[in-house]
């Protein structure tokens, strides 16, 4: 049982290299095209007194086939980090163009990084707890 906050930090810091190594390959393999910011999901979130709302561009561009696409992206913000039709980076892997993202550092680092601070500090409590007993 004193063990279990320990497996955690690795199950957390394995998802951390996963999402680094998949975001690594995409970048190393995938196909690089020119989208244009068209519009934004807006999600509202209410907490207690307080309404906040994160931004998500939806792009569209053209794949390699000439085919156009649109998506929404993964990754939002408060306040929108793009304006309605600014030019982005697109990737995607080649066949699959249906899972596109925008190509930031924010799309394709952010979660690799989230997982793997949260994954050393939940690794070295359970370590230090551990050691303790």
């Amino acid at each position: 049982m004193k063990y279990i906050v320990i497996i955690i930090g690795i199950l957390l810091l394995t998802g951390s290299g996963f999402t680094a190594f998949q975001s690594k390959k995409l970048l190393d393999e995938g196909i690089v095209s020119k989208g244009k910011v068209v519009g934004f999901d807006v999600k509202t979130k209410k907490e207690k007194k307080k309404t906040s709302k994160m931004y998500y561009p939806i792009v569209s561009f053209q794949d390699d086939e000439g085919q156009s696409k649109e998506f929404k992206s993964n990754t939002g913000s408060n306040p929108k980090s793009y304006n309605v039709g600014e030019m982005v980076e697109v990737i995607y892997k080649k066949g699959n163009s249906e899972n596109a993202s925008v190509n930031s550092f924010t799309s394709m680092w952010l979660l690799p990084i989230i997982l793997g601070i949260f994954g050393l500090i939940i690794f070295a409590i359970g370590f230090a707890v551990a050691k303790a007993r």
